[in-house]
């Protein structure tokens, strides 16, 4: 980032690649970084300048799960980790998982497609209001040249809701893999199917949709009945028969 600026996804990713496999293998033994960031993340290059692997250091402020899973910012009396790329719940003193490191490393990857953090403000305890309410600028308007399905990856690891993400790095490195391959040989590898985290409803939103139509249907009934029609029953009987996708 500091010799290049904005990185190309076709760089991008190989890196990223890595740092996933490294991070994969801190959770699946319960470790949290806290600390994901690009100053913590080295490449170590060959003598001829080629990046051979990458390495994720400082592990100085991360945390054993199942150990100390109760530790937060707010029982240290300290904020753990950098402002900048921390997830809203660890600047916000909750308790956290592995996750938080996925939040990271989203802010991360945004930092190398636009060249600077999503969240900049002029105080630690601006930067961690903003982290914990705002959404960073929309990429493509720093950057126009990332692909809108590395945006809908990135937006979907820097959501605030933990639920709301990617939810581990294997999961992560093979999305990322799968549109490198497409990438990397247009013609005979199929692009993925959509990463929009909006493609698809979330039962949180269709539970909004279902409370609006019922509204919407309440209104309309007391409306229908002084005109005498008596169809938006029928309406209502079909909405109250909507589910979302976990069946609820």
């Amino acid at each position: 980032i500091k010799g290049l600026g904005k990185i190309p996804p076709v760089q991008c990713i190989p890196l990223m690649d890595q740092v996933l496999e490294g991070l994969a293998a801190a959770h699946d033994a319960q470790i949290i970084h806290r600390d994901l960031k690009p100053d913590n993340i080295y490449i170590l290059t060959s003598k001829a300048g080629r990046a051979d692997f990458v390495k994720i250091l400082d592990f100085g402020v991360s945390k054993f799960s199942a150990l100390d899973a109760e530790m937060s910012m707010t029982r240290t009396g300290a904020v753990m980790g950098t402002p900048y790329y921390m997830s809203p719940e660890q600047a916000g003193g909750e308790t956290i998982d592995h996750r938080s490191d996925l939040f990271s490393l989203g802010s991360v990857l945004y930092a190398m497609c636009t060249g600077r953090p999503a969240f900049r403000a002029q105080t630690t305890l601006a930067v961690i209001k903003r982290v914990c309410e705002d959404s960073p600028r929309p990429i493509r308007e720093v950057n126009p040249d990332i692909p809108q399905w590395l945006v809908n990856i990135i937006d979907r690891l820097m959501s605030k809701q933990p639920d709301d993400r990617i939810q581990d790095a294997a999961e992560l490195a093979e999305l990322l893999g799968s549109h490198l391959a497409h990438l990397q040989d247009p013609d005979n590898v199929p692009a993925p199917v959509s990463t929009d985290a909006t493609s698809t409803p979330r039962p949180r939103a269709l539970k909004s949709l279902l409370l609006a139509a019922l509204l919407i249907g309440g209104i309309g009934l007391s409306i229908t009945e002084a005109a005498g029609v008596t169809n938006v029953s029928d309406f209502l009987g079909i909405v109250l028969r909507l589910k979302t996708p976990e069946g609820t």
